[in-house]
């Protein structure tokens, strides 16, 4: 074994660290960026008719119950809300302005 050879596959081996590097941060940021187009549930509306005691409410929809939850910083009310986003079995909602 040259010190060539060894030179090169030092290089070799500081390339594919920082590749392997490159590839998890990358992976890392698409995991984290929301995509709406992978939602089907997302802008379509439910009617709330009753509110539990911790701000959620069961409603009908797909013919099945849901429990919804409140968008960030609203809160639930009677009437009509659209969904924004799941979360599990959790439709997150925005009422309807």
């Amino acid at each position: 074994v040259t010190d060539d050879q060894i030179f090169a596959l030092s290089v070799f081996g500081v390339i594919t660290f920082v590749c392997g590097i490159v590839v998890l941060l990358y992976r890392k940021k698409q995991a984290h960026e929301y995509d709406p187009m992978q939602d089907l549930d997302v802008g379509h509306h439910v009617r709330i008719t009753k509110l539990e005691a911790d701000g959620s409410a069961v409603v009908m929809y797909r013919g099945a119950r849901w429990v919804a939850k409140p968008k960030e910083q609203e809160v639930l009310a009677l009437g009509r809300a659209k969904i924004v986003a799941t979360r599990g079995a959790q439709l997150i909602v925005s009422m309807e302005k």
